[in-house]
């Protein structure tokens, strides 16, 4: 294990408590996905390496039914993934619908009450609807960005909604990606 892996294990260890992240890639202006129209083309090798991390520990994983749609499915290696959808409909070609659950979102966040490590990973229309009813303790976010913007702030998208405050937690950066984590302002 490199030096580099033990920090980022260190800055996204699950805190014992219940505890929801969200955790997305944007690039420099807040969109969520790039050229290809995925988050793929925005992601990088380091930002992959912290969603295993995060996966790892997790108990279950929400996203919206557009994004498994558009993303393809992607199983957290144990526990749930939870999918968002408005028309109870299961998006096709899943792998092992026995691990995954479906819902309105109220039904999904009833389900993540059960649960102490949920992560969320979007889209951004369900990111947003968790940020507004305020139920994220913390943000996860890498963001793909150009030389010339190195400071670290939350997309507009994301604090539109939510009248709760975020202070940096952790940063880490590279030639041309910030890793960041954002902690709910507690004072």
């Amino acid at each position: 294990m490199s030096a580099s892996q033990e920090v980022f294990e260190l800055a996204y260890a699950w805190p014992d408590e219940h505890w929801v992240r969200l955790n997305m890639v944007v690039d420099e202006h807040g969109n969520v996905a790039g050229t290809d129209g995925t988050s793929n083309s925005l992601s990088s090798g380091v930002d992959r390496m912290i969603l295993k991390l995060i996966r790892s520990e997790c108990e279950l994983v929400i996203v919206g039914s557009r994004s498994v749609t558009t993303e393809g499915w992607h199983l957290p290696p144990h526990g749930l993934l939870a999918v968002v959808s408005h028309s109870q409909a299961l998006p096709p070609g899943c792998p092992d619908p026995s691990r995954v659950r479906l819902g309105t979102l109220d039904e999904i966040l009833q389900l993540a009450e059960r649960f102490e490590r949920v992560v969320c990973e979007g889209g951004k229309s369900v990111a947003q609807q968790l940020l507004a009813l305020d139920v994220v303790d913390e943000i996860c976010l890498t963001v793909d960005y150009s030389p010339s913007s190195h400071i670290a702030l939350l997309p507009e998208w994301m604090t539109a909604g939510s009248n709760a405050s975020w202070r940096l937690h952790t940063q880490f950066v590279t030639d041309n990606q910030a890793f960041t984590t954002w902690r709910r302002a507690t004072e």
